[in-house]
């Protein structure tokens, strides 16, 4: 009888161990196996396919891939996935993760079904590519001009008049409305022809305007010159003035022909205070891109001289997009330097030079855009912090690690622990009471 029931004793005592070490180990485990099939162009949202009871201290993949576009993230107590899968097949990554008691190992196992792999959104094309600028004309009042430019990849084309300090704009189809008598022909095509052109149309320019999808481009302006008349009041000088006139290229207005006979002495493209033209200035050093913290300025600065002593004016422009097209004046940036009042993001800035001498000023020269940009804000990242362990929202497959389960597994493992000891204790005593006996 005694030796029966030592041998139930025993035999419960196994039990109980094997109890106690099935019910306490998944307590101590850390996650399991992933699997889960996605459509491919799908965004999975965040999922979480490992979960810890125990602080992750790091994670490192020893084999195999996740589909492209899916990435994992990770906190103290489990590890995430999170993205949009491009490429359908089926795709399997294994993991070794350090906690604070050991090291563990997981498996994704995905497939990646259905859909199709999103394309691309096309790249921003670009706006026309100009590659003819009109040229400048000179004509008597009441001549004709033609005009001619020319643009790739461009769907529309709208041909402007523009005053000689840029300030005022009009289209060249309202120009009949603004200079008397003008007549205008070849709107929407190449080829701008502007007849019966009078005598205040002079120092204007013609610019034309290039547009498709992607934006606008402009040309150059072409200016027109209008010769000025030569009405010479002093009819009793007039042998003189026709002999001034024959000496001197530049047909002046004067009333007193003492004067008629005052050359410039410079080169023909530059031909002083007649109202013609004059040479354009050289830009020496251009503005230069600039890449900025928060809190930073910057000063753009441009160098140019002047061909032929003459007076160099400034007008910057900005923008943001990298079009110089796209540009307009900045007030009051009227200097060889300026710093940009931007305080975050891209802009881009560009300046036009103009050279003036004896009251004549030139064609702008402008510069290419300088591009301003500030460096985006990093924000620390902060600790780890212990967290509740999350549940995934998907019906991927992983059956550890929740918190129910985990009170649940500890209770019976307390429990399986008391019952052991009452076994042992239950044992010893009996084992005395034979003694006794």
């Amino acid at each position: 009888m005694k030796k029966m029931k030592s041998k139930t004793m025993k035999l419960l005592l196994s039990l109980t161990l094997v109890l106690c070490v099935a019910l306490a180990l998944p307590g101590l485990s850390a996650g399991a196996d992933y699997v889960n099939s996605f459509e491919a162009g799908t965004d999975i949202g965040s999922i979480q396919v490992f979960s810890s009871n125990l602080v992750i201290k790091s994670y490192e993949k020893y084999a195999g891939s996740l589909p492209a576009g899916l990435s994992l993230s990770w906190d103290d107590y489990g590890i995430y996935m999170a993205g949009t899968p491009t490429t359908a097949g089926n795709y399997s990554s294994s993991y070794n993760v350090v906690t604070e008691n050991g090291t563990y190992s997981f498996i994704i196992n995905l497939s990646i079904t259905g859909g199709t792999t999103p394309t691309k959104a096309p790249a921003t094309g670009n706006p026309p590519h100009i590659t003819k600028h009109p040229t400048g004309e000179t004509v008597e009042p009441g001549g004709s001009a033609q005009f001619v430019a020319r643009a790739d990849d461009a769907t529309k084309i709208t041909w402007r008049l523009v005053s000689k300090d840029t300030t005022v704009t009009y289209n060249a189809a309202d120009g009949p409305d603004y200079f008397r008598g003008l007549s205008v022909d070849g709107l929407g095509t190449e080829r701008l022809t502007l007849s019966n052109i009078p005598s205040s149309l002079n120092e204007w320019c013609v610019e034309a305007k290039f547009e498709n999808a992607n934006g606008a481009s402009y040309s150059n302006g072409a200016r027109i010159t209008v010769k000025a008349t030569n009405n010479n009041t002093n009819n009793n000088n007039s042998a003189n003035n026709s002999s001034n006139n024959n000496s001197n290229n530049n047909t002046n207005n004067n009333t007193n022909n003492s004067t008629g006979g005052n050359n410039d002495q410079n080169s023909g493209t530059d031909l002083g205070n007649n109202g013609l033209t004059t040479k354009t200035p050289n830009i020496n050093v251009a503005p230069q891109s600039t890449r900025l913290k928060k809190g930073e300025t910057c000063t753009l600065t441009v160098q140019a001289t002047s061909p032929n002593n003459g007076e160099l004016s400034y007008q910057w422009y900005s923008t943001n997009v990298n079009n110089r097209g796209m540009a307009t004046p900045i007030d009051g940036a009227t200097e060889a330097s300026y710093t940009p009042t931007q305080t975050e993001g891209t802009m881009y800035y560009c300046v036009a030079v103009m050279n003036t001498r004896e009251g004549v000023t030139s064609d702008p020269v402008y510069t290419d855009l300088a591009e301003v940009s500030f460096e985006p804000e990093t924000t620390p990242t902060p600790s780890p912090t212990a967290t509740p362990t999350r549940t995934s929202s998907d019906n991927g497959s992983y059956d550890r690690g929740n918190n129910t389960q985990l009170i649940f597994f500890g209770i019976v493992g307390f429990l399986a622990l008391a019952a052991l000891v009452g076994v042992v204790v239950y044992l010893r005593i009996d084992s005395k009471r034979s003694k006794d006996e």
